[in-house]
């Protein structure tokens, strides 16, 4: 794990790293991210005081989507009045039994959230994490979009950042599946991510740059023929594998800057390989129930630890592999490919290790 001196040193390395990227950028890479820290300053400003109209701090964008999000993770049904009543009794001192919005800590630490959004806001991650994404996509095929970043101070403590696909419909969100892929991250679950602000803010852009990678990602998906899109269970597993690998293997990259893996990280990830055959073999069975089939398919990513998700620790040790032994334009090039071109790739690392399990060739047809 880094210290915090050594995330620190991470965030400047990653500053230059990305200014020499702005110079020699991928010219097909033409995708830029607004991010709009309204809601965060505004609950902020709320919690220190200077104003007390709760309803305009519930009816901000980011708070929109925050509240509307919370209350899926919480998994409960209520009333429109429940956000409005539970900040009010949590910028009061009151406790709430059920704090589903996670509003308590922005009681508790709102020196410290005000510290760690001013030191967001000065690295202008917009335009850096940009940089650093057009590394990980191809440079012949040329993308162009722009994708909305919400940064806000609350949300259910069982998600730090999500993607979700959102039109709006007189200024209120609506989740769909043709609407635009909309990045969401809650500032209060990276306070306990180091001691500093500074530290704080790595994490924030280390999460925030997964997140966006997802939404380019998603560009590409949605381009693929149908032939080359997921049409059984398994096949969702691989594509998950595929697309979170990849993502995973980016924050990976940024978190160790170039410092060697761990003997720990071989091993786990290599369990987790043997942990996706396994599934795949199970969810292609006529005998597996669907319910199995759905839960199977959950554990690969919300299994609650990098470990434990099996499909992301797998897809992050094939993305690993496909970079290391066969470059990083081999490992671009399968996201327009899609996932039969991930697992081809990977089975052709395999061929050069015999400690790395390999997949069935029977998956891919």
């Amino acid at each position: 794990m880094f210290s915090h001196k050594n995330l620190f040193l991470c965030l400047l390395l990653f500053i230059c790293f990305n200014e020499n990227l702005v110079a020699q950028s991928n010219n097909a890479f033409r995708v830029s991210f607004i991010i709009d820290y309204s809601s965060a300053e505004e609950t902020l400003n709320y919690f220190e005081w200077k104003y007390s109209n709760v309803q305009q701090i519930a009816n901000l964008p980011g708070n929109r989507l925050a509240i509307a999000t919370s209350i899926l993770l919480s998994r409960e049904n209520v009333p429109p009045s429940d956000f409005l009543i539970q900040i009010e009794s949590a910028r009061g001192g009151i406790s709430n039994p059920v704090d589903r919005y996670g509003l308590a800590i922005i009681r508790e630490r709102t020196a410290d959230l005000r510290k760690l959004l001013n030191q967001v806001k000065s690295l202008q991650l917009d335009r850096r994490i940009s940089a650093t994404l057009a590394g990980y996509f191809p440079d012949d095929r040329t993308i162009e979009a722009t994708f909305p970043v919400y940064i806000v101070a609350f949300g259910n403590d069982r998600a730090a950042a999500v993607v979700r696909k959102v039109r709006w419909e007189n200024q209120k969100p609506i989740f769909t599946e043709d609407g635009e892929p909309t990045i969401l991250l809650n500032l209060s679950r990276f306070l306990d991510a180091g001691s500093d602000p500074q530290s704080q803010a790595f994490a924030v852009m280390v999460t925030l740059t997964h997140e966006c990678f997802h939404t380019v990602y998603s560009i590409f998906e949605d381009l693929l023929p149908d032939s080359l899109k997921p049409s059984t269970p398994a096949e969702q597993l691989l594509e998950l594998v595929h697309n979170e690998g990849i993502a995973y293997y980016l924050s990976l990259e940024l978190q160790r800057q170039g410092n060697p893996l761990s003997t720990v990280w071989f091993q786990e990830t290599a369990k987790s390989i043997e942990t996706l055959k396994s599934a795949l073999k199970e969810i292609s069975s006529p005998y597996t129930p669907p319910s199995r089939v759905r839960e199977l398919i959950l554990n690969a990513n919300l299994s609650g630890s990098f470990t434990a998700n099996y499909g992301v620790a797998a897809g992050q040790r094939m993305a690993y592999e496909i970079d290391t032994r066969l470059g990083r334009r081999a490992l671009t090039q399968s996201i327009p490919l899609g996932f039969r071109e991930f697992i081809r790739l990977y089975n052709q690392c395999a061929q050069y290790d015999s400690s790395l399990p390999k997949l069935d060739e029977v998956i891919l047809k």
